[in-house]
């Protein structure tokens, strides 16, 4: 995801270098995000098999 956003960044502004970190910090974000629906869903399935 972070990808699709630096891509769109790089076309809006025309700086390459300006816009990694604002990609890096959106693919975190999104990261962060899958990695705890992860465990919730791990967590969720867990509970409902006892």
């Amino acid at each position: 995801m972070g990808t699709v956003f630096f891509l769109i960044e790089i076309a809006a502004t025309g700086d390459f270098v300006g816009t990694l970190p604002f990609a890096g910090v959106i693919g975190g974000i999104f990261w962060l995000t899958a990695l705890n629906e992860r465990r919730r869903r791990r967590a969720a399935g867990r509970q409902q098999q006892l």
